[in-house]
């Protein structure tokens, strides 16, 4: 089963001890592919490939946000991690010039090894709203794309970071407080949304 993990966050930095230990402590059950020569390092969750030499190299982390939303909070979680040393796939960072965003986001997320969605109340309301003949979310597309990965064994580890409404500490200051007692998680219809469905089809082929 995936791993998850809830990283309570603040306002001027992101404490992010809790996600890289997910991150760093996820392991590979299968290799992506017998030609691609990938297993697990032994220590600290790398991953070797053949096509490296045989250097190890840390995962890389895919994060998942709705830039209306999060934006300002990703980029902070962006530049945390990459200071730790990892490798990180931000659209803001690697998409292609000239690349479109969905076509891009896939191909970062299937080249991935663990999927850090980062999810918001106002994240994720937007989801309250679909049927089963709305447009197409992007945010449920990736997070749709993301759990077919996982089942398949191409995705090592699913790292939620839950993120509650902004509250004020006494010591702390502005923090982000629990998402659950915040009403961060919508109450949503079961529908399958028909566009997303086929725009899932077609990335994965």
């Amino acid at each position: 089963s995936p791993n998850h993990g809830k990283l309570r966050t603040v306002a001027k930095g992101v404490r992010k001890t809790k996600l890289l230990a997910l991150i760093e402590g996820a392991r590979m059950e299968e290799p992506k592919s017998s030609t691609e020569s990938t297993h697990v390092d032994a220590v600290a969750g790398s991953t070797r490939s053949s096509d490296d030499g045989g250097a190890a190299r840390p995962p890389r982390v895919f994060l998942g946000y709705r830039v209306s939303t999060d934006a300002g909070l990703v980029e902070r979680l962006h530049d945390k991690l990459k200071a730790e040393g990892m490798d990180v796939w931000w659209d803001r960072k690697c998409l292609k010039p000239g690349q479109p965003w969905e076509e891009g986001f896939a191909d970062g997320l299937c080249g991935s090894d663990v999927f850090v969605p980062v999810l918001s109340k106002g994240a994720l309301a937007p989801c309250a709203e679909l049927g089963a003949s709305s447009r197409c979310d992007n945010v449920v597309l990736e997070h749709q794309l993301a759990l077919e990965l996982k089942h398949r064994g191409d995705l090592r580890a699913i790292c939620p970071v839950l993120v509650g409404e902004v509250e004020q500490h006494p010591h702390l200051g502005d923090i982000f407080g629990d998402f659950f007692k915040g009403g961060g998680k919508p109450s949503c219809r079961d529908e399958v949304v028909a566009e997303v469905e086929a725009k899932l089809a077609e990335h994965l082929g």
